[in-house]
């Protein structure tokens, strides 16, 4: 973005559209609506989901896990607005980047700022889980009331610098994605692509799912030391889940990282299979946390029932037992 705000003359060298003429960009569309809306149907319903979620976990803000999990919710929804609700039309409509130049650039910076953002916001509830693990009294002085808040600007200024001093991807309908070249799978321009190559972008991406793979298996090693001297089946219930929570969640993770990485610096245009795949596992990173919440976590699976259940329903769907939160609130998740 400090590109296109500071710099418009250099900005219209790399992204202008005079290569083509309208006809020939419009030649270029490929749209592909079945895949479009299936985009922007998994969007809207997860968001919906995720709306009712925020609004049980706003109740129990007074946590400081719980204020970080919000942030990262909220990140989650206006990402999966983007990169499944907008990619979703793009998709429907065959848009390439310069089919609407300003609009891509601008939603493409903002939808990696974001990104960025929600990968940040997971690694610092990691981190407040490990430190109330191993010393809640210090947890409590470092988080205690609004200094969560504090804590909580840091990925926004993380995400911030890949909005504004790296470059922005685009979509295009060429690879049902979006790209860092605005002219991907256009064989007709023969231009140098290394300006357009996010070396940041790219680092994130390699770093984020193993730091959070780390972070997991610290997480499950404490817990395992902390109740190394008690069998019960309580305790293995909570392990099993904690395993189950954090593989799943790392697998969607690494996986989205990886291919992202893979299709953006290829010679040859990746195959169209990879790429849809690639931005599915990127979709449900965004979506997992809330199947997550209400699958695995006992106090907010209660509160959506509450909320969207008739009462003659409830006692069918939520059992009570020992909540994963009585022992870590929510174990943190990253993304790509």
């Amino acid at each position: 973005m400090e590109l296109l705000v500071f710099h418009p003359e250099k900005w219209n060298l790399l992204y202008n559209c005079s290569l083509l003429n309208d006809s020939q960009w419009e030649a270029e569309r490929n749209p592909f609506e079945s895949l479009g809306a299936l985009y922007a149907s998994l969007g809207g319903f997860f968001i919906v989901m995720y709306m009712i979620c925020l609004k049980v976990m706003w109740k129990q803000r007074k946590n400081s896990c719980f204020k970080i999990m919000i942030q990262i919710g909220i990140m989650d929804v206006v990402n999966l607005s983007l990169n499944a609700v907008l990619t979703g039309y793009f998709t429907f409509t065959g848009a390439v980047y310069c089919s609407a130049p300003l609009t891509n650039y601008v939603c493409g910076a903002l939808v990696l700022g974001f990104w960025c953002n929600c990968c940040a916001s997971s690694v610092l509830l990691a981190l407040n889980r490990l430190l109330e693990l191993w010393s809640p009294g210090r947890m409590e002085r470092l988080f205690r009331g609004h200094r969560t808040f504090l804590w909580i600007t840091l990925p926004y200024m993380y995400g911030f610098y890949f909005t504004w001093f790296t470059p922005a991807p685009s979509y295009s309908s060429k690879g049902f994605a979006w790209f860092f070249d605005p002219y991907v799978g256009i064989s007709s321009i023969d231009i140098d692509r290394t300006p357009y190559m996010n070396t940041s972008h790219a680092f994130h991406n390699v770093a984020t799912p193993v730091v959070i793979a780390g972070l997991y298996a610290f997480i499950l090693v404490t817990l395992w030391y902390k109740t190394r001297d008690n069998n019960t089946q309580i305790i293995n219930k909570i392990q099993k889940r904690l395993i189950l929570q954090s593989c799943t969640i790392c697998s969607f993770n690494f996986a989205a990282c990886s291919l992202y990485i893979y299709i953006q610096y290829q010679t040859e245009p990746p195959s169209a299979w990879l790429v849809i795949l690639t931005q599915i596992l990127w979709i449900c990173c965004n979506c997992g946390a809330v199947v997550i919440y209400i699958i695995m976590n006992e106090s907010i699976r209660q509160g959506v029932c509450e909320m969207i259940l008739p009462v003659c329903l409830r006692k069918l769907v939520y059992k009570k037992n020992i909540s994963i939160t009585s022992v870590v609130p929510m174990i943190p998740r990253e993304r790509t």
